[in-house]
């Protein structure tokens, strides 16, 4: 809805990382890519991003799950943001809109996903480049979550002080 896209740059803002779990949906999935411009729009760097397979394989051999990593290679590799949709077409106007909006024309974002992609930054860290699913320990996954909601009570401490006008709040 208008409010979550509001929310959305704040949100995001805070990431100095942006993590993609990307199954064989996220290309369609708009929402998903939105977080992504908002990521590149608010100075995040395409060497920040991070992209993690999530595939699905028919059993548990290493050839089925590297045959579903290369067929999500593919599909990732011919992304084209006009093809993203939401559930409300109004949405995906809007959405759509913003991203053209941003990049000047669709084609410009389109290349840099691909790049990302790709794994051809400079970090070298794309699907092309990862074998086995990323895990954390619990402990530190505990953190990296804490540490998250820290950022964004801090970022929404600051917005809700600039509505109310209360610069108090926005030093707290």
């Amino acid at each position: 809805d208008a409010g979550a896209l509001e929310l959305l740059p704040l949100l995001v803002s805070g990431c100095q990382r942006f993590l993609i779990l990307a199954g064989p949906t996220y290309t369609n999935r708009l929402w998903c890519v939105v977080e992504l411009f908002c990521f590149l729009k608010n100075g995040g760097d395409i060497d920040r991003v991070t992209v993690l397979p999530v595939v699905e394989a028919s059993n548990d051999t290493d050839e089925a799950a590297a045959d579903a990593t290369r067929a999500l290679q593919r599909e990732l590799g011919r992304f084209r943001v006009e093809r993203a949709r939401c559930s409300q077409e109004r949405d995906t106007q809007k959405l759509l809109g913003c991203i053209e909006a941003g990049f000047g024309k669709y084609e410009s974002f389109n290349q840099v996903v691909r790049r990302i992609f790709s794994g051809r930054s400079s970090s070298g860290f794309g699907v092309a480049g990862l074998r086995m699913p990323f895990e954390l320990e619990p402990p530190a996954m505990d953190e990296q979550l804490r540490h998250a909601a820290q950022v964004i009570q801090r970022h929404a401490r600051r917005f809700i002080g600039r509505l109310s006008g209360d610069v108090s709040r926005e030093t707290s």
